[in-house]
């Protein structure tokens, strides 16, 4: 079994396959998506519903999630809102579940950054996920 970790996939769900497909990708390997599933391409649904569906799959939060969260709506996510229809509820309880962090053996996964010296369990949520009060923050600290 191997760990794949893809990024942003942001809606690109044809991409997403020829990724997969390119790095033989198979149903015992665990697939580790950090964050930003959704926004920007044009099958969002199709890549939730993927995701959602796969064993053996990981799914981060990320700063495009959290604004679906929290409700904070730009134009790519008002289109994505539009696309789920009324699966839309769904989707936004799926994501409140979706963890900030993944450890392995090997590694520990986030969507954006961590702070040196904090132990991942007591990491700011804004900093793993790189919303806007996470970059914030770390430019404080520089």
């Amino acid at each position: 079994m191997r760990t794949i970790a893809v990024g942003d996939i942001h809606g690109c769900y044809e991409e997403l396959l020829q990724l997969l497909s390119k790095v033989e990708i198979t149903e015992e390997d665990c697939l580790i998506c950090l964050g930003d599933i959704v926004d920007r391409g044009v099958d969002s649904v199709k890549v939730y519903d993927f995701l959602g569906n796969r064993p053996n799959t990981v799914v981060l939060m990320g700063n495009h999630e959290r604004k679906h969260l929290r409700q904070t709506l730009s134009y790519s996510q008002e289109i994505v809102k539009l696309q789920f229809g009324d699966r839309y509820d769904e989707f936004l309880d799926w994501i409140s579940h979706l963890p900030y962090y993944y450890e392995t053996d090997q590694a520990i996964f986030v969507h954006a950054a961590v702070e040196d010296g904090i132990p991942i369990e007591e990491q700011r949520q804004e900093v793993l996920c790189g919303c806007n009060a996470g970059e914030k923050h770390l430019e404080k600290k520089i």
